[in-house]
């Protein structure tokens, strides 16, 4: 009893002080305790870079950039128009990737400001590894921009010469349904037309060409490209002007037809209601001329029977 005891105790006191040492099996041989996982590796940062590139290409520049990130991924989608368009210089020191990939859009726009650069981020960085791959193997962060490119087109100057035609047929036809006088006529239209150049060219200086084509009813312009916006401006509100009149007097055209039909539904109701009332007359005239020849009947049977 005291021997199994001291065994027991020695037992508790190996295993509370953390024994790692040998342990036997149930068959009395000799097993070593498993060896501890070693905990997953943390992905490394990404490293900052340097680059000190003199200008040249935007392709030119990612190769510089792909070159001084070393054995770090640098992923750029890029089309071969943005990839040829010229950049400037560009000088850089321990800034990150990222920073580093979106500072050609400055250098580029510096260069071009007729361009449109953008620089976005398709997948953000994150801790990658290989699919079933366990926890701690780890390939690190990586990141994939996109470069996109717009050639912007050159707003045209107001002081340059253009040739602009306006159809104006159809803000000068006439309907019979409209109101005389109403209308907007061919000489009224021209005559404003006039005016709006006059004025633009007295306040220019510049000399406006204007013909009016009379068989088709459109006005050719041979002038800078704001008195052309001012001439489609006041087209566009003399168009304004008669759909709106149209419309007014069309909604005059059905109230009145309303008018009319109510007056007209009034005076059938009468004429309905004066016939009910001689339809009544007449019946109780019918009942009347009944009740006479049955009465008569009845006599003519009693003079026949008297006989």
């Amino acid at each position: 009893m005291n021997s199994l005891l001291r065994r027991t105790v020695t037992v508790l006191l190996l295993s509370s002080a953390g024994w790692t040492g040998t342990t036997l099996a149930q068959d009395g041989t000799k097993r070593n305790p498993p060896a501890a996982e070693a905990p997953p590796a943390a992905a490394a940062p990404a490293p900052n870079i340097s680059v000190d590139f003199p200008g040249g290409t935007v392709g030119e520049y990612i190769i510089a950039l792909q070159r001084a990130g070393g054995e770090t991924p640098v992923n750029v989608i890029i089309t071969e128009e943005a990839r040829l368009a010229k950049m400037g210089p560009v000088s850089l020191k321990l800034v990150p990737i990222g920073l580093a990939v979106t500072s050609l859009k400055a250098a580029a726009e510096i260069t071009d400001n007729s361009a449109r650069w953008d620089v976005e981020v398709v997948r953000e960085p994150r801790e990658d590894r290989e699919y079933g791959a366990p926890e701690r193997t780890r390939r690190g962060r990586v990141e994939v921009f996109r470069v996109q490119y717009q050639k912007r087109v050159p707003e045209r100057l107001n002081d340059e010469q253009v040739q602009q035609a306006f159809a104006t047929r159809s803000l000068t036809e006439t309907r019979p349904a409209e109101s005389p006088g109403s209308e907007l006529t061919p000489e009224a239209l021209q005559s404003a037309v006039r005016a709006a150049v006059s004025l633009h060219d007295a306040e220019t200086g510049r000399t406006t060409k204007l013909v009016f084509h009379p068989e088709s009813g459109a006005i050719l312009l041979s002038g800078s490209d704001a008195i052309g916006r001012q001439v489609r401006d006041l087209l566009r509100e003399f168009q304004q002007q008669r759909e709106t009149r149209r419309r007014s007097e069309y909604e005059g055209q059905i109230q009145e037809f309303r008018e009319t039909m109510n007056q007209r539904i009034k005076e059938l109701n009468a004429e309905i209601s004066e016939l009910q009332t001689t339809n009544r007359t007449l019946q109780a005239e019918r009942a009347r001329m009944q009740a006479e020849i049955k009465e008569l009947t009845a006599k003519q049977k009693a003079a026949s029977s008297d006989k």
